[in-house]
């Protein structure tokens, strides 16, 4: 096999700070970084203040990047009162020759923000620069979060001049991307450029962090393909007759059926006080077997086999579970109370459970309720038709699908690098 087709190419991310500094293009930067990082690819970050401790990802810090540094500050601030000066040109040259040194071995660049914002012009015209010597030979993409001359805010006196015109001028060599279509009507106007020359990347979320998904559950779900399901059903509870697991799996047989792609999560432990439940899960997986949906009923215990004889279910799992689930699904024939009501409604998670005394008298009209005589099929269409008239639900779909940073990776930035 000839190495060179396997190769993952050199990636630089270029910006004037990268985290732990608080900042929107930094938190993205640093989101893009670790998925080029985890395909595989050496990721360079070129900046003037940052760290990172992720594997295939290093800094290369150049002070004057900053835009708090001492002599950015000089030039800055003679240019805004008018003074082209030799200092400028000094600080331009100096880190012209600063960022090829660090782009040597790099294959894509990625300029955030750099060549459409003013806040240090001398590394806006050495960029400007190295784009035109070297973007033949590499590829620079000039990433637009925000422009200058886009926003009131900033009022640039002699905005025609150099450097201050860079701002506004089209780099032939590079190739654009923005963040939106308001955007890339905005940067298609100020460039006098077709907007079909201007790519949009959106911006995406961190789901794992930010709904405070465990590893464990991270990976399961990922093995699962749990953010392309249509409707995940979770029903948190022991192996017991009473919970009635068979209406569970009836309904995401009929789901399915029907044209969603459903797949219902049970915890589902035996009952180490109760030896016949050995016998009903028997039954399940009889069942189940019979229903041909190996795929779509997952009783996660049984996964430890797989990710480890140690694997249990702990609150940091179930709360993560929650969080990835759509519905939670209760089909008990009887109960004391109920406890998943209140963990799912603390969660805001819509619920589907059987009409039985203990469950409306928590949920009363605020969840789907279905009678255990009713067909399979009546609830898998009410459960369908109940989500759909959430839109909550509508819209936290098309972000696990369409914006979680997995997503934007292989929808968007794989391609960039390919």
């Amino acid at each position: 096999m000839n190495s060179n087709k396997t190769k993952k190419k050199n990636i630089a991310l270029v910006h004037y700070s990268y985290p732990p500094v608080i900042g929107g293009v930094e938190f993205i930067m640093e989101a893009h970084a670790k998925q080029f990082a985890q395909a595989g690819h050496q990721v360079k970050i070129i900046t003037g203040v940052g760290r990172s401790v992720e594997a295939n990802i290093s800094i290369h810090r150049i002070k004057d990047f900053s835009t708090d540094s001492e002599e950015t500050e000089i030039v800055q601030e003679e240019l805004r009162n008018g003074f082209l000066t030799e200092r400028f040109g000094k600080l331009k040259n100096k880190l012209k020759k600063e960022i090829q040194k660090a782009l040597g071995d790099i294959s894509v660049c990625f300029v955030h923000n750099v060549l459409t914002m003013h806040f240090n012009m001398a590394l806006t015209a050495a960029f400007s620069e190295i784009i035109k010597e070297w973007g033949e030979e590499k590829d620079f993409y000039i990433w637009c979060h925000d422009t200058t001359f886009n926003n009131p805010d900033y009022q640039i006196p002699n905005r025609g001049k150099y450097p201050w015109k860079l701002l506004q001028e089209v780099q032939p060599h590079g190739r654009y991307i923005t963040i939106s279509s308001w955007r890339k009507k905005q940067l298609s106007e100020l460039f006098g450029m077709d907007s079909s020359s201007v790519q949009i990347v959106p911006n995406g979320v961190d789901l794992r962090s930010f709904l405070g998904v465990t590893d464990f559950i991270w990976q399961i779900a990922q093995d699962l393909d749990l953010f392309h399901q249509e409707i995940v059903l979770f029903f948190p509870s022991r192996i017991l007759r009473r919970k009635n697991y068979e209406l569970a799996i009836h309904i995401t047989h009929a789901l399915n059926r029907l044209g969603e792609k459903s797949l219902l999560l049970l915890t589902g432990p035996p009952d180490p006080h109760n030896s016949k439940t050995t016998e009903y899960l028997s039954e399940l997986c009889a069942l189940i077997k019979k229903l041909d949906c190996e795929k779509e009923v997952i009783f996660i215990h049984n996964l430890k086999e797989k990710y480890g004889q140690d694997f249990k279910i702990g609150y940091s799992h179930l709360q993560a579970l929650y969080s990835l689930s759509d519905i939670l699904l209760l089909p008990s024939s009887q109960e004391g109370f109920g406890i998943p009501l209140l963990e799912a409604a603390s969660k805001k998670l819509p619920i589907a459970c059987s009409n039985i005394a203990s469950f409306t008298e928590v949920t009363k009209e605020y969840t789907l309720l279905f009678d255990l005589k009713d067909d399979p099929y009546e609830i898998a269409q009410r459960i369908i038709d109940f989500l759909n008239s959430q839109p909550t639900y509508q819209l936290f779909k098309k972000i696990m699908k369409t914006y979680s940073w997995e997503a934007i990776y292989e929808n968007y930035l794989k391609e960039l690098v390919s």
